[in-house]
């Protein structure tokens, strides 16, 4: 039910160069030959501009759940050094200490069990790699009608 309200969600934005609700830009410090993973990488765009920084020598794998998204990321992709995935935030197909750094920009407030993903990015991230996220958050606990409505949780608000 959640997938069918995020895909209904951004089937009407996919023509916007970024549905993040932050940038992230200034703080990434890429170092050449990084290993990358973009959480909840829309069209690609925040990827590319990491694979110029990581160089040759470095890769950036783009991560959503949505289809649609990575098939337009893929369609897009002129660098031999991404590569893009679909699945789930909550089962990282990688395994252990794979990646650098790990980024997200909005996409974790979509998941319903966030512990099972800030799991995830630590089994994958690298000894001493770092991660940074721009996130929709709450400092108090959400009404269960609220943190359970599909809708609310596709619309960065559940």
């Amino acid at each position: 039910m959640i997938l069918e309200e995020i895909n209904k969600r951004y089937k009407k934005e996919t023509s916007q160069t970024s549905m993040g609700c932050a940038n992230l830009n200034p703080f990434l410090n890429i170092r050449k030959g990084d290993s990358i993973l973009d959480l909840g990488c829309g069209r690609g765009y925040q990827v590319f501009e990491m694979a110029k920084q990581t160089g040759e020598r470095g890769e950036v794998t783009g991560f959503d759940l949505t289809q649609k998204m990575i098939d337009i990321a893929t369609k897009n992709n002129s660098f031999s050094n991404v590569s893009f995935i679909q699945g789930n935030i909550e089962k990282l197909p990688f395994e252990e200490n794979r990646f650098d750094l790990i980024t997200s920009n909005c996409v974790i407030n979509h998941s319903q069990n966030k512990k099972l993903v800030f799991e995830e990015i630590f089994r994958t991230l690298k000894n001493k790699g770092r991660f940074l996220i721009g996130d929709v958050m709450s400092v108090e606990e959400l009404p269960a009608d609220v943190a359970n409505d599909p809708k609310a949780i596709a619309q960065c608000y559940g």
